[in-house]
């Protein structure tokens, strides 16, 4: 009886068993093939966004190149006529010391020592200013050499600030 059963149930059953694999097997590739199809159009964005992201970040560089290129092209006519103006102030400074005698005032160092011949001499004083007389030499020169060392100091200074401030590295 029960043999019997199974028997007539039997092609029942494996219609039924055979339902449910066809079943789970649609329901696989189904599930398979809405993966692949999800992960192909996740790729197609994810590629479609990096090709805009790369494209807009080659067009940033491009710009900011030109702009460096800008920059670099005003900073260089800057610094070219920075050089000009502190060549001129150098030039300046030979004219100024080169025809110029030091001149001191008598009150500094007096007519003469006590004692000393005055033998009329033009080479130590004046005569057009008698309150003042010429710096001898090496003093002259020295002097005029540390003078000359500061004025050019104080050029090179003012060529600094000049390209500090022309340039936007300060307030």
């Amino acid at each position: 009886m029960i043999t019997g059963l199974i028997l007539k149930y039997l092609p029942s059953i494996i219609g039924v068993l055979a339902l449910i694999a066809a079943l789970a097997w649609i329901y696989e590739h189904i599930e398979n093939e809405g993966i692949a199809k999800g992960k192909a159009k996740v790729q197609a964005l994810w590629d479609a966004d990096t090709k805009a992201r790369q494209q807009a970040e080659i067009t940033a560089v491009a710009q900011r190149e030109k702009e460096n290129a800008a920059t670099a092209q005003a900073q260089t006519e800057t610094n070219e006529l920075l050089k000009k103006e502190h060549a001129n102030e150098i030039a300046n400074l030979d004219a100024k010391y080169s025809a110029s005698q030091l001149r001191i005032n008598t009150a500094i160092c007096g007519k003469g020592s006590a004692g000393a011949a005055k033998a009329p001499s033009p080479s130590g004083s004046n005569e057009a200013n008698p309150t003042t007389r010429i710096l001898p030499e090496p003093y002259n020169t020295n002097i005029k050499q540390l003078m000359r060392e500061a004025d050019e100091l104080a050029a090179s200074c003012r060529s600094l600030q000049g390209f500090v401030k022309d340039n936007g590295l300060a307030p």
